[in-house]
């Protein structure tokens, strides 16, 4: 049996055989060639893979499972499509050389030059390029692709990296695992693997090297930890923990398109969690009520040279607002500084950058920065239902200092004729003890709050909540942090706005019993928890849940606290 460590993408275990999806390096021949001839062969490579491209388009259409099937396709049409693409062949052709050697002068040229801008869009239409010109080659050659479609029987997928492409036609009940060498949460492979429920681990380096097709792998994508060559003893406590986790998917799908409400029927929203425009799929397919969360620095943290465009932003809040579909998106602006770093930016040295320049704080002090992501947010504001959310706001100045910002590039939108919603809300995390504390003052001002627990603890006990030497502060049931969500709500409520959690406290289901009996008008988790909340409110009454919380708040220590939700699930199981 043979360890291996990775990183964890999709959560999950699998136990299967190795189906291992190992694409052929193309020896590419340079001969010289007549060019007449090379061209018609060039035609007919672009007319056969245009055609393969639209009948999978159609297919898709009709039988997508993962959103952006599609859209992956259309890009590669319009790639086969492009005159200037196919101009640089046919130029290369024209000096005498063979057909194949001309794509791959042309593909690797301007794939190159895309690559080599600051660019993230730019850079996924290089991997268009790139796909293309491979699939051209193939043809070219009379060589097969190997795709996810010579998957005949259940098995994990073992690749150096999953393309775009590859994902295609991807089948939940034969793929029931994906393990591959390169890539990251945030890979094209690990939000397919999540919009799935396909558990994944990436980071394997050499993994082709020492699987075989057909071996035997447990994997844990929770963990991130590989076993080839199980025995026995494994293998079986494996499958227990598959079944058991297929006997859970199978009791939480009923939960999924469920309302959310108490077993009395009080209501309230529940919603997700993202990091990427991409993981709409999974939430909608979780029954999410709406984005209660879109952490828009992971668009600022993955670009490579700059700080991302506006109109790179507004095609993703764009995809985001489409995507649901009506449903409130709550869109956070730029939260970065203290454990949030950008490749390209340096930071200045601060003693305590957690109470630094981050966050609006960063937004202000880089108000350009700030002004263009709200451009591109009221651009995309047409599209659906959104909400603009500013973090770590501790005064009633600086919400201000942020709506004025949001009013002025509106009414500069609009005199250049470009069109607004209306409906737009603007919201504030509560995190900072000073924003709860004045939470009532603070609603006069705001459209809805968002009650970010994760700062909101660190910063109320003075612990920070990556340090290991102070965790055992880091208490989310403390009552001091318990008065400042009261305080929250009660302030919400009493101007009329309403009150939400969106920190990993409402991903407990303690925790969010406590936080519903505490009269919190939403919860926003992770996509793949929504069902488990969902499932949880359904089996109490609101009344013990207010009674619960009311107790809760008396205590004079979290462990006390804990008590009292412990005693409140043990009647429920008794």
């Amino acid at each position: 049996m043979h360890k291996l460590e990775g990183i964890p993408v999709s959560g999950g275990m699998a136990l299967g055989a190795c189906f291992v999806l190992r694409r052929p390096v193309l020896m590419i021949p340079h001969y010289a060639a007549d060019p007449a001839q090379e061209r018609q062969r060039l035609q007919e490579a672009f007319g056969t893979l245009e055609e393969k491209i639209r009948v999978l388009i159609a297919r898709e259409a009709q039988n997508q499972t993962v959103k952006g099937e599609p859209q992956i396709l259309e890009a590669h049409l319009l790639m086969l499509e492009d005159p200037d693409f196919r101009q640089r062949i046919e130029q290369n052709i024209a000096t005498g050389i063979n057909a194949e050697a001309a794509v791959e002068q042309a593909g690797h040229e301007m794939a190159s030059r895309l690559l080599a801008l600051p660019d993230a869009y730019l850079a996924d239409r290089a991997t268009d390029i790139q796909e293309v010109t491979y699939r051209l080659q193939c043809h070219l050659l009379h060589q097969t692709v190997p795709g996810i479609q010579d998957l005949q029987n259940p098995a994990v997928l073992v690749t150096r990296e999953l393309a775009p492409a590859d994902t295609i036609g991807m089948n939940r009940n034969l793929v029931l695992g994906i393990l591959s060498e390169t890539g990251g949460v945030t890979s094209h492979a690990s939000i397919i693997a999540r919009s799935l429920g396909i558990p994944a681990v990436s980071g394997l380096p050499g993994l082709l090297d020492l699987v075989q097709p057909g071996q035997q792998v447990c994997l844990d994508g929770t963990s991130g930890q590989v076993l080839l060559d199980p025995d026995a003893e494994t293998r079986l406590l494996f499958t227990r923990h598959v079944q058991r986790q297929q006997e859970e998917e199978k009791e939480l799908a009923a939960y999924r398109q469920a309302p959310t409400q108490t077993r009395d029927g009080h209501s309230l929203l529940l919603a997700a969690n993202i990091a990427h425009a991409g993981e709409t799929v999974q939430a909608l397919s979780s029954g999410a009520q709406g984005i209660g969360l879109m952490r828009s620095e992971f668009l600022y943290m993955e670009s490579k040279d700059s700080f991302p465009g506006e109109e790179e932003q507004y095609r993703q809040y764009v995809q985001v607002l489409r995507d649901m579909k009506g449903h409130d998106v709550i869109i956070r602006t730029l939260d970065i500084g203290g454990d949030k770093q950008l490749r390209y930016y340096r930071f200045p040295e601060e003693e305590n950058p957690f109470l630094g320049v981050r966050a609006i704080r960063f937004g202000f002090a880089h108000e350009e920065i700030l002004r263009t992501q709200i451009r591109a947010l009221l651009r995309a504001s047409v599209c659906g239902s959104l909400r603009i959310m500013f973090p770590m706001i501790a005064t009633r100045e600086e919400f201000s200092r942020a709506r004025a910002i949001v009013q002025e590039e509106k009414d500069h939108l609009q005199r250049q004729g470009i069109p607004v919603s209306p409906a737009i809300r603007l919201g504030l995390m509560i995190e900072i003890p000073a924003a709860a504390l004045q939470a009532e003052s603070l609603a006069g001002e705001a459209d809805f709050f968002s009650i970010g627990t994760n700062d909101l603890i660190q910063y109320t006990l003075a612990a920070d909540r990556l340090n290991p030497g102070v965790q055992y502060l880091y208490q989310p049931f403390h009552p001091a942090v318990l008065k400042l969500i009261q305080m929250s709500i009660a302030g919400a409520h009493a101007r009329g706005i309403p009150c939400g959690i969106c920190g990993e406290m409402a991903a407990d289901p303690a925790g969010a019993l406590l936080l519903c009996g505490m009269g919190a008008d939403a919860l926003s988790c992770s996509p793949a928890l929504i069902p488990s909340i969902r499932r949880t409110l359904h089996q109490y009454d609101y009344a013990e849940l207010q009674q619960t919380a009311q107790q809760a708040l008396q205590q004079e220590d979290a462990g006390q606290v804990r008590q009292c939700l412990a005693e409140l699930m043990e009647r429920r199981q008794a």
